[in-house]
């Protein structure tokens, strides 16, 4: 039976996570432990490549790569390990930058080896991030979706944002439509002497630069009272989501999700039925990392990986979602309603999640590359070397790579973006791993022997 007939069945696992797939996870591990690619387009052979019903199929590779041992996105984890050790970043340093980049998508995040197996050489989770909940496309308290699929801000309901406005080469100083990936730079890279971080990245609205970004507290803060009282809390921010289409001309409906504005959640125990417990704030979040097995060099000794090394990976993954996200993000809009609540409309033709699940399948593995896998990757490599200038410490003595050889352009692509078409997910992850050995770097945990790794 065609895929397709089987989606009315799982409507509960397709409604959202798809959605907000940024450079989606595209490569698993099948049931033999072999590295493959998450999603296939063979069932699309039978139909024009732009139709609903291809785009259901893929959706559904999207939506089942959730109960996928291994499943991780080579641009989240792979590539940006690449490119913090090209920028000169030390190896142990750069694995928890794309870890936590991954586990923003993934919740928590583990490699698995060359062989399918978890990698895990000291038996006690060493190479485990903490989990993010907080960030969780499924969860975040109902700000979830916001992150991976953030939108510009419009200052007031019912005016046009700015033509300047970019999704796919965002302007990161821009308080005023780019609230998220603001206040979140601000809250990775300049953390001692900046804002904390909010829900959705809204902060109280700050009279000076006429900006919710840039507010000292947290939009109309309900997460002492969630913490301390939970029926009296607020769901202030209304998430407005189409559905995806099901057949040709099916009318696109609106699902609206609730979610909650404050201090920036990291994580917290889900209770079916009942309100969130065990709730960490950005506050604790120093704190809460130590409960890792996860450690760095620091002289002669081992560290629990420090929280601005994690802030640094959700905060690129942030932003690589928001350039991926880019033509739907351009499309929407948030803003703050007349009863001081904040609504994220996402455009009703171009955020449907058929149409987002296919464009993410395109973004790799395809030649030539989307021009917004480059950007994504252009901005990960500039801000890797902005934020190792303010972290000298995490210095390697490595060679770098300058952005022209590794990125590329469009026009002239570079080593890691030619290796990103493959088309092949076993041979893309295996590819970027020989190439990160050959330049001298140390590969990613799990994957220094790769001579048998694919079929």
């Amino acid at each position: 039976m065609d895929k397709l007939g089987h989606l009315t069945s799982i409507l509960c696992i397709l409604f959202f996570p798809a959605l907000t797939y940024g450079f989606a996870e595209d490569v698993c591990l099948n049931s033999s432990h072999k590295w493959e690619n998450c999603m296939s387009a063979a069932y699309c052979d039978q139909y024009s490549i732009d139709s609903t019903s291809c785009r259901a199929n893929i959706v559904w590779d999207a939506a089942t790569t959730q109960i996928k041992s291994g499943a991780r996105s080579v641009v989240h984890s792979d590539s940006t390990y690449l490119i913090a050790q090209a920028v000169g970043i030390r190896a142990d340093v750069a694995y928890w930058l794309a870890a936590y980049d991954q586990a923003t998508d993934s919740t928590q995040f583990e490699p698995y080896d060359s062989y399918g197996n978890l990698y895990d050489p000291k038996k006690n989770h060493s190479y485990a991030t903490v989990s993010l909940l907080g960030f969780a496309r499924l969860g975040g308290l109902g700000v979830g979706g916001f992150y991976h699929l953030s939108t510009p801000f419009k200052p007031t309901p019912m005016t046009v944002p700015s033509p300047s406005i970019n999704g796919e080469m965002p302007n990161l100083n821009d308080p005023l439509y780019e609230t998220l990936i603001y206040r979140s730079r601000q809250w990775a890279l300049y953390k001692n002497t900046s804002l904390p971080g909010c829900m959705g990245g809204f902060s109280d609205y700050d009279p000076a630069k006429k900006s919710y970004a840039t507010g000292a507290t947290c939009f109309r803060n309900q997460i002492p009272t969630l913490i301390s009282n939970p029926s009296k809390a607020l769901t202030l921010v209304n998430l407005f989501v189409p559905t995806f289409v099901f057949l040709e001309d099916t009318p696109v409906a609106v699902v609206p999700v609730k979610g909650y504005s404050g201090d920036l959640v990291v994580n917290y125990t889900a209770n079916s039925g009942s309100y969130p417990t065990n709730i960490i704030t950005d506050s604790q979040f120093p704190t809460y990392i130590k409960n890792s097995k996860g450690t760095i060099a620091s002289g002669k000794s081992q560290i629990t990986v420090p929280a601005p090394i994690a802030r640094m990976g959700i905060y690129l993954h942030l932003l690589q979602d928001r350039i991926s996200h880019a033509k739907c993000g351009d499309a929407s809009y948030a803003t703050v309603n007349s009863s001081n609540q904040i609504d994220v409309q996402y455009d009703m033709s171009l955020c449907t999640q058929d149409l987002h699940a296919y464009g993410h399948y395109q973004e790799v593995g395809f030649n030539p590359l989307q021009t917004r896998t480059f950007s994504a990757l252009t901005y990960t490599y500039d801000e890797l070397t902005q934020w190792l200038s303010l972290n000298p410490s995490y210095k390697g003595t490595g060679k770098t790579v300058s952005k022209g050889v590794l990125i590329g352009t469009s026009a002239s692509p570079g080593t890691l973006t030619n290796l990103l078409i493959e088309a092949n997910g076993c041979k893309r992850l295996k590819n970027i791993a020989d190439y990160t050995k050959s330049v001298g770097y140390t590969p990613m945990p799990g994957l220094s022997d790769t001579s048998k790794m694919c079929p």
